[in-house]
């Protein structure tokens, strides 16, 4: 079963609409820094969500690992290259 929740799409785009704008230095916007704690609070709701609907906890960790591997890789062949 794949959940969506199609409205934390909107909420995560306004997150990272506020980061944007204190990085381009909107004078406006002063509290960019609660983008970067609302996108990581929707995001660990998001992973909590698919960890409770997994089937297991192997299966759980299977997919996340699979799901990160583009990043994973060239991380560490960075970090052994340093």
């Amino acid at each position: 079963m794949r959940l969506r929740i199609d409205y934390f799409d909107g909420l995560r785009g306004a997150a990272s609409l506020m980061v944007a704008l204190i990085h381009f230095g909107c004078p406006y916007f002063g509290r960019g820094y609660l983008g970067v704690d609302f996108f990581s609070f929707i995001s660990g709701f998001v992973i909590l969500l698919t960890y409770q609907n997994s089937d297991s906890d192997l299966h759980f960790l299977c997919k996340r690992f699979v799901r990160l591997w583009a990043v994973i890789v060239p991380l560490a062949l960075l970090c052994s290259i340093i």
